[in-house]
């Protein structure tokens, strides 16, 4: 599951279920939000596969978009939003 958050306003920008996230499904996600409010100064995550690959971290640099990554086992850096979405995906299992 991706969800995107704006931190500051902690609005949620968009969910997306997928069975598996690629770059590519991120990437789409950031290039529709950014069609109606401009590109992020940066997108903070965890370092899992979709956001530390090459071709993403790539195109954020083209965009102008830092990345910055919570530390390893370090789950309370994520924005709190995204806590009960995370718990709604374990209820839905």
């Amino acid at each position: 599951m991706l969800t995107l958050v704006d931190e500051f306003t902690r609005e949620c920008l968009t969910i997306r279920v997928e069975r598996s996230l690629k770059a590519k499904v991120v990437q789409e996600a950031l290039a529709q939000i950014a069609k109606e409010r401009g590109y992020p100064c940066y997108l903070r995550s965890d370092n899992v596969s979709e956001f530390i690959e090459k071709s993403l971290q790539k195109w954020l640099r083209e965009k102008g978009i830092d990345s910055i990554f919570i530390d390893p086992g370090s789950p309370w850096q994520n924005c709190p939003q995204s806590l009960p979405v995370g718990l709604t995906n374990v209820d839905a299992l």
